[in-house]
Formats: C-alpha cells, sequence, structure tokens
C-alpha cells in the first residue's frame, strides 16, 4: 500500500465508531497493517463459525449478514451498509466469525488485521472504548435475532424498509428481490407474493429500480423505532 493509499485508509477508518475518536497518527498506524479488497456479488466474505482474523469495514456497496438459528434456518440480522465496520469481534482475540457475511451487490472493503490492531491495546482508553462497542453490538445483534423471528414477513419488510432506507414516499434499495428477500429471511417466492398483495392492496409500487410507499400508517414503524433505541 503506497503512503497516499494508508493516509485515505486512515481517512475512511475515521468513518467507523471504533476507530473514529483516535487520534490520526494511531489511525495513520493502523492503517498501515490493514489492506484494501474487492468482493463480486454474491461472493462470501467469510462463514459463520470460521477461524477470524480480521475485521471489515465497507467503503463500497452493501454486505448482509446472516446467522443459522438452533432449529438450521438462516436468519438475516443486517445489512451492512458503507462506512460500517463488522465482524469487530474477531479483533479482541483468535475466535470464529459469529455470522455469514455475503456481498449483495460488489463490495470495496478494508480489512484491519487482528495482529496490527492488537497492537493498539496497550492504550487503556481505546481498549475500554472496544469494549463499550462489542457489549453495544451484541445487545444490537440479540434483539435483531428476536425480532426477525418474531414477526411476520409483511412487518420484516417495512421494518428493514425503514430502517435501511427511511420512510419514502420513494426508495431506490439498489437490491433484487433475491437480495432483499434473503435479508428479511424469506424466499424470493414468498416475496414476490407479499409484493403482489401490497400492490393490490395500494399500498406500495415497485417498479425497476424504485419502491414507491403509499397510505403506510407511522405505526407501521414504530417497533422499529423501539428496537433501535
Amino acid at each position: 500500500m503506497t503512503e497516499a493509499d494508508s493516509k485515505r485508509v486512515a481517512g475512511l477508518l475515521g468513518q467507523a465508531v471504533l476507530f473514529q475518536d483516535l487520534p490520526m497518527q494511531d489511525r495513520e498506524r493502523l492503517a498501515a497493517a490493514c489492506y484494501l479488497k474487492t468482493f463480486r456479488k454474491h461472493s462470501l466474505l467469510f462463514l459463520e463459525n470460521q477461524r477470524g482474523d480480521a475485521a471489515f469495514l465497507l467503503v463500497r456497496g452493501r454486505v448482509g449478514l446472516s446467522r443459522q438459528t438452533e432449529e438450521g434456518k438462516q436468519v438475516a440480522i443486517k445489512t451492512v451498509k458503507p462506512g460500517e465496520l463488522f465482524a469487530e469481534i474477531v479483533l479482541s482475540k483468535s475466535i470464529e466469525y459469529p455470522v455469514t457475511a455475503e456481498a449483495l451487490t460488489e463490495v470495496r472493503c478494508i480489512l484491519v488485521p487482528r495482529a496490527g490492531f492488537r497492537n493498539l491495546l496497550n492504550d487503556p482508553d481505546f481498549r475500554d472504548r472496544f469494549i463499550r462497542l462489542l457489549i453495544d453490538r451484541q445487545i444490537y445483534l440479540t434483539k435483531q435475532v428476536q425480532y426477525l423471528s418474531s414477526y411476520d414477513l409483511e412487518e420484516r419488510f417495512f421494518r428493514f424498509i425503514k430502517d435501511q432506507f427511511g420512510s419514502g414516499p420513494v426508495i431506490e434499495p439498489g437490491l433484487s428481490r433475491k437480495d432483499l428477500a434473503s435479508a428479511i429471511g424469506s424466499t424470493p417466492e414468498s416475496l414476490s407474493r407479499l409484493i403482489h398483495r401490497l400492490t393490490v392492496d395500494g399500498r406500495l409500487s415497485w417498479k425497476g429500480r424504485y419502491i414507491r410507499l403509499m397510505n403506510m400508517p407511522d405505526s407501521q414503524y414504530e417497533q422499529t423505532d423501539r428496537i433501535k433505541q
């Protein structure tokens, strides 16, 4: 990595909650140990229970995180957006990835190796911020699993739309129906039936790249807002 690339990576690292409060010199030191990598659409970045040695910071595209339940069902947990750090738990120690990560589009990531990161853990303030982040993220993921497994497809669809793209009225998800179905723990066939019903009911229109939401009460999103708090 060139010096210019290293400085660019250091700037991008500042988008992540975990690193945004670090002095620039610390981020530059960490950036020197990082590297950029591009993944093709639908490729797997890593698998659940695979031994991990690096965290990922998404620079471009969208990544879907999923987890297998005790019943063997693959449940979508979150869609990662640019600027978000994920799989950061492997930075603390040698551990398996807790989820599976799939590129929903072509993606560009910064890989943050555990070895380089641990050099910064000698700083007590940095270590405290890292621990707080892990606790907050674990609580969030647990709540995501609970609500995705507790609510029907229609509710999961509208919660996902609100959480990822806002309440409209017109959004451009940038995802195929297949990828959106995966993100909400459904099948493309079930999602297509839902879209058809909502279209007939006059509640949305999905034409080309755009979804138009119509006649949606605010109460449709109240639970999503409470879960994120």
